[in-house]
């Protein structure tokens, strides 16, 4: 993969700094690996391990946030997708490692392939997703409202539980995106 240089674009992450730095210090040791990256977290991610990494999927649902990373990484080989995570398809166990800033709500996706996570909110209807696409053995690092941990559903507890093995999570200090996203909900990293 040709050089690619760490930049950041001001207000466009909705992730400080060193949460990206810390996400990055997780994910180095599997560097080489297929990549599905969702959001503008790519940018953030050092010349050296963006180098290392076989092959980059990014998936951003923001259009002009889309056509940034398509402009900046597409000619470097980067898949950039522009889309809901929820509406592109990727193969199922075909990557390594997949990191993300999971949307937060109460609101669910429509999914009619009858998976354990097809009915859960959106956030852990991502998780779900992810670890489909995963190889046995990959990893995941997300930051999700604390929603997906503090989670009351055994169903989807039970289902995480069978697909994946926590590493470790970490409840964010209170209001670690209220400046750079303007939202104070509760957050955590969770490998």
């Amino acid at each position: 993969m040709k050089h690619i240089a760490r930049k950041r674009f001001g207000q466009h992450f909705l992730t400080d700094g060193g949460i990206i730095d810390a996400i990055v210090d997780a994910i180095a040791p599997v560097a080489g690996q297929p990549m599905a990256e969702i959001g503008p977290g790519l940018a953030a991610l050092p010349q050296p391990l963006v180098e290392r990494l076989g092959h980059l999927t990014a998936i951003e649902l923001d259009r002009v946030s889309g056509r940034i990373l398509r402009s900046l990484y597409g000619a470097c080989g980067v898949d950039v997708r522009i889309g809901g995570f929820e509406a592109t398809t990727l193969a199922e166990g075909t990557y390594d490692l997949i990191l993300s800033n999971v949307p937060f709500g109460r609101y669910g996706v429509l999914d009619n392939r009858n998976r354990p996570y097809s009915r859960a909110s959106i956030h852990n209807w991502f998780v779900g997703r992810a670890l489909d696409v995963l190889r046995p053995g990959g990893l995941v690092c997300f930051i999700t409202s604390t929603y997906f941990l503090d989670e009351s559903d055994a169903g989807m507890r039970a289902h995480v539980a069978s697909e994946a093995d926590l590493i470790t999570a970490f409840r964010l200090p209170s209001g670690t995106f209220e400046r750079i996203a303007s939202t104070s909900v509760q957050a955590d990293l969770v490998v």
